[in-house]
C-alpha cells in the first residue's frame, strides 16, 4: 500500500519530468528535430503514456545560442490528461505549465540546466484511485541506490521546481482523503508538502515534520480515534548510511527512536535481510509523563479515570527497547525495559519489567514473550475490611469491554484460523530486599513485607519461592509474631514451607515450627521457659499451665491435645479457640466427634460441632435464670452429592441441683 500511494503521488511529477527531459535531449544533441504542440501530440498518440489528453494553449519554443548552449521555454493552459497505472487512476488539469531554462553541456561539467525561471505546475483538482491488485510484487526487485539519487537531486541536472496540485482526492476502497501537495526546490534547499506533513531538505540533511494532531489509521477496539502528535524526522545523508532521529507521540505517550539505513542498499525494502538490518540498529525510547494528567489531557473517556489504586498515584511510565540478534536467522530479539515510578500520599510503586519478544520477520509475527517483573519498591494499601465479614468481591472494570466492543472482538476472533496457537508467557517475577513489597491492611497491626522470586514458563510456576519478613500483628485478639514464614516452589513437587510463629504470652513464649509441604506440614512446639506438650496447649487455650487449671478447664486442654495429634483439630481452630473464652471441648472417640463451646457473654453460649458422616451442628444456649436454659440448633446432614437436608431445633431444658 505504500508503494501505491508513493506512485499515486509522484506519478504526475515523474511522467511530466522524464518526458520533459528526455525532449530537451532530443532537442539539444539533434538540432535539426523540430518540437511542437502537433509533434507532441503525434508522439502521445505513438506511446501511449496517457490514456487522453487535451489543452488549450500550447507553446514551445527551442533557441540555439552556442553549439553546446541551448534555450529552452514553453507552456500550456488547461492541459487535462488521464493516466492508468495498474496501480493507481490519474486523472487531472493543469491549469498552468511552463518552463525556462538554459541547457549547457561541457566536457569537464557534463550536461547542466541554468534555471531562468522554475519549472510550474499549477492544478486545482486531481483525483486519484487506487486499484487492488493481485500481482505479486516482483521478487528480482533491484533497491534504488539512494545516494547516487540523492546527488543526482542537488546535482545540476535537475531543475528549479514551483510545483501546487491542489484538492488532490486520494480513493482508497471507501475511503477519501484529501489534501494538497507542493514541491518547491532550488539548488541548496527543497521542501514538500503532503498530508499536512512538511519535509526540507538540503544537500546534506532532510527533516520531515507532521501536524499537531494526525489521525493514524489503526484499529484498537477500546479507542475510537489514535492521534499521533507532533511527528518529527530528521537525517543526515551520506555515501555510508543516514543516521536517522524521530521524536513525536502517539496519544500520551512520547517517544524518541534513532536507527542507522546502511548504504548502498543490497535486498528488497520487504526482504528479511533488509528489515534485520534496519531494525538491529534501532533503539526507541517511550514515556507516559504524570500518568494522571497525560491521561485527562489526551485520552477520550472512560480512560481518564483511572482503578485504584491508581487514581490516587501519579508519576511517569518510561520504557527503552532495542532489537538484538536471534538464534534464528529468520527472527529478532525485541528487548524491552519499563520503568515504572508512581507515587501518592501514602502508596507507591517502584518496579522494573524486562520483556523479551521473538519476532519473525517474515510476518512480524511474535513468539512466545518473556517477562521478568523486579519490584524495587512497592508499598500497597487496601481497602478497609470488616474484621466481622467477609472480604468483598472483585470485578473487571467495565470500562474495558462494552457490548460493542465485545461484538467487535468477537467477530476478530471467528476470523482467525484454527491452527493460530496462542502465545505462552514465560514470567518471572522478583521482589528483594526490606521495601521491595509492602502491603498495608487495616486487618495487621503493620505492614506485610514480602520477598518473592517466581519463575512462570508457558503459563505453569516451575520454581521460586514466597518469604514472609519478621512481622508482629494482633490476630483474634492475641499477639502474634512471624519470625519466619518461607514457600519454596519446585514444581512438580508440591510446594513445601519452613516457619517459626511466636506467640508473645504475658508469663510464656510459646513457639510454632512448619515444616513440609504445605498441604500438610508438620508442626511442634516449644516454650520459654520449656513447659511439657500439654502444658503449652493449656498455656495457648487458658494462659495457664495444667496445675493451675480447674478440672473443668484441664479436661478441655487434655482433649484439644487429643484432637490435634490426630489431625481433627487444625492450629488455625486452635489459636481462634486461644482467643475466646472455651467453656468446653469434646470428642467422642467411636463417631471422630469432636464439639466445642465458647462464651458469648455472662448468659449465652455457642457451641459447634462434627459427628458421624460429615454432619455438623452448631447451637446456641441461653441462660433464663433458675436453672432454666433455651438451646436453639441447626444440624446438617451430608449424604450424597444430591443428598442434604437441615434439621433445626429449640429445646427448653431445666437442670435441676441435688
Amino acid at each position: 500500500m505504500k508503494k501505491v500511494i508513493l506512485y499515486s503521488l509522484l506519478s504526475i511529477l515523474v511522467f511530466l519530468l522524464v518526458g520533459a527531459l528526455s525532449l530537451v535531449l532530443v532537442l539539444f544533441f539533434r538540432p535539426f528535430s523540430v518540437l511542437n504542440p502537433s509533434t507532441l501530440d503525434f508522439a502521445l498518440r505513438k506511446s501511449e503514456i496517457l490514456k487522453e489528453w487535451s489543452w488549450s494553449e500550447a507553446e514551445m519554443n527551442h533557441k540555439w545560442i552556442k553549439w553546446n548552449e541551448r534555450k529552452l521555454s514553453g507552456s500550456f493552459k488547461d492541459f487535462c490528461f488521464i493516466y492508468e497505472h495498474e496501480a493507481a487512476l490519474v486523472k487531472s488539469c493543469l491549469e498552468e505549465l511552463s518552463w525556462d531554462f538554459k541547457l549547457i553541456f561541457s566536457n569537464g561539467e557534463g550536461l547542466r540546466i541554468l534555471t531562468e525561471e522554475p519549472f510550474k505546475i499549477r492544478s486545482k483538482k486531481t483525483m486519484i484511485t487506487l486499484k487492488e491488485s493481485d500481482k505479486k510484487e516482483d521478487e528480482a526487485f533491484s533497491p534504488p541506490d539512494i545516494w547516487v539519487y540523492w546527488q543526482l537531486l542537488w546535482s545540476k541536472k535537475v531543475p528549479d521546481m514551483d510545483i501546487l496540485f491542489e484538492s488532490i482526492s486520494l480513493r482508497m476502497k471507501d475511503e477519501v482523503h484529501e489534501f494538497d501537495f507542493r514541491i518547491n526546490k532550488d539548488p541548496k534547499k527543497l521542501a514538500i508538502e503532503a498530508m499536512k506533513f512538511k519535509l526540507t531538505a538540503d544537500p546534506d540533511s532532510f527533516k520531515l515534520t507532521g501536524p499537531d494532531f494526525f489521525e493514524l489509521p489503526v484499529d484498537i477496539p477500546q479507542l475510537e480515534k489514535v492521534f499521533l502528535r507532533h511527528f518529527k524526522l530528521t537525517g543526515q545523508v551520506s555515501s555510508k548510511g543516514i543516521p536517522l532521529n524521530v521524536t513525536g507521540a502517539i496519544e500520551a505517550i512520547e517517544f524518541h527512536m534513532t536507527s542507522y539505513l546502511n548504504l548502498p542498499i543490497k535486498n528488497a525494502f520487504d526482504s528479511v535481510a533488509f528489515r534485520k538490518n534496519l531494525l538491529l540498529n534501532t533503539k526507541a525510547h517511550l514515556v507516559l509523563p504524570k500518568l494522571k494528567e497525560s491521561l485527562a489531557r489526551y485520552a477520550p473517556r472512560p480512560f481518564t479515570i483511572l482503578p485504584a489504586p491508581l487514581n490516587v498515584m501519579n508519576g511517569d511510565l518510561k520504557v527503552d527497547l532495542k532489537v538484538a540478534p536471534h538464534a534464528d536467522s529468520e527472527k529478532v530479539l525485541i528487548q524491552s525495559f519499563l520503568n515504572i515510578d508512581l507515587t501518592g500520599e501514602k502508596q507507591v510503586i517502584l518496579m522494573n519489567l524486562t520483556g523479551n519478544v521473538p519476532l519473525n520477520l517474515s510476518n512480524f509475527s511474535p513468539d512466545s514473550p518473556f517477562l521478568g517483573v523486579d519490584f524495587k519498591k512497592v508499598a500497597l494499601q487496601l481497602p478497609r475490611l470488616a474484621k466481622t465479614s467477609l472480604p468483598p468481591q472483585f470485578f473487571p472494570d467495565g470500562r474495558i469491554i462494552t457490548p460493542e466492543v465485545r461484538e467487535k472482538t468477537q467477530k476478530k476472533e471467528a476470523r482467525k484460523t484454527e491452527n493460530e496457537s496462542s502465545l505462552d508467557l514465560d514470567l518471572k517475577l522478583e521482589a528483594l530486599g526490606e521495601n521491595a513489597l509492602h502491603i498495608d491492611s487495616n486487618l495487621l497491626d503493620e505492614a506485610l513485607r514480602l520477598n518473592l522470586g517466581l519463575n512462570i514458563k508457558q503459563g505453569e510456576l516451575k520454581d521460586g519461592f514466597i518469604n514472609i519478613l519478621p512481622l508482629e500483628t494482633t490476630v483474634f485478639k492475641r499477639p502474634i509474631h512471624v519470625k519466619e514464614l518461607k514457600i519454596v516452589f519446585d514444581y512438580p513437587i508440591d510446594p513445601v514451607m519452613k516457619g517459626r510463629i511466636v506467640f508473645p504470652l504475658p508469663e510464656y513464649k510459646i513457639t510454632l515450627h512448619l515444616e513440609g509441604p504445605v498441604s500438610n506440614p508438620r508442626h511442634s512446639f516449644t516454650s520459654e521457659p520449656p513447659l511439657p506438650q500439654s502444658d503449652i496447649y493449656s498455656v495457648l487455650l487458658f494462659g495457664r499451665p495444667m496445675a493451675d487449671l480447674n478440672p473443668d478447664d484441664k479436661a478441655a486442654a487434655g482433649r484439644t491435645n487429643q484432637l490435634l495429634s490426630q489431625g481433627i483439630l487444625s492450629l488455625s481452630v486452635l489459636y481462634f479457640l486461644a482467643g475466646s473464652p472455651v467453656e468446653y471441648i469434646g470428642y467422642d472417640p467411636e463417631t471422630r466427634g469432636a464439639t466445642a463451646q465458647i462464651g458469648l457473654g455472662s448468659k449465652n453460649s455457642l457451641r459447634v460441632g462434627t459427628g458421624a458422616g460429615g454432619s455438623t451442628s452448631t447451637s446456641v444456649r441461653r441462660s433464663l435464670g433458675k436453672g432454666w436454659y433455651l438451646d436453639t440448633s441447626v444440624q446438617n446432614n451430608t449424604g450424597t452429592e444430591t443428598s442434604r437436608d437441615q434439621n433445626y431445633g429449640v429445646l427448653l431444658e431445666r437442670i435441676i441441683s441435688y
